[in-house]
């Protein structure tokens, strides 16, 4: 099952991050993943993360 969104809440002691840190940590976290970065004036969001591909093979 996959998710094709994401909402973010965040609270005064928490903090954002930027998309470059968004992508670096997935990669860190999910190695083999694919990031996707795109232009937010065109685009609702400007980093996605692929984390299973449709070509990778099944979890264990």
């Amino acid at each position: 099952m996959g998710v094709d969104h994401m909402v973010i809440t965040v609270t005064s002691q928490q903090q954002m991050i930027d998309a470059d840190t968004f992508l670096r940590e997935a990669q860190r976290k999910w190695p083999g993943c694919r990031a996707f970065r795109w232009d937010p004036a065109t685009h609702i969001t400007d980093a996605a993360v692929n984390v299973r591909p449709t070509e990778a093979p099944p979890s264990p």
